[in-house]
């Protein structure tokens, strides 16, 4: 099983040796918004994902890369890129692009397996 955005980005964030309160203070939101996230009681607007990946110093990607492939969050995400800058849009833009090799690269090394 996959993990969760907000689980993700709390493993992120410990193996990076980053405290929430850190975290929170460098996206521009509250420790205690941040902990809903991280237990998986909210979801973070894409600009917040965006904010909490610099503070991390991690492609956005990243953190949607244990995400189950739910149909409707990822729609929700993309309907927040259209009051993004044009330098938002096309760091997006890369993040996808790592997102799809990543798939591709996984897709056929299950091909290679036989699976």
């Amino acid at each position: 099983m996959r993990e969760s955005i907000g689980a993700r980005i709390r493993s992120v964030r410990t193996s990076r040796g980053v405290d929430r309160k850190t975290l929170a203070e460098m996206a521009g939101c509250t420790p205690q918004y941040l902990a809903e996230i991280e237990s998986g009681g909210r979801d973070p607007s894409l600009s917040l994902l965006r904010r909490l990946a610099l503070g991390l110093r991690v492609p956005a990607g990243e953190l949607l890369g244990g995400v189950d492939g739910d149909q409707d969050r990822l729609e929700a995400y993309l309907a927040d890129v259209g009051n993004w800058s044009g330098d938002e849009a096309h760091s997006l833009k890369r993040d996808i692009e790592a997102l799809v090799r990543l798939y591709q690269a996984r897709q056929g090394g299950l091909r290679g397996t036989g699976d």
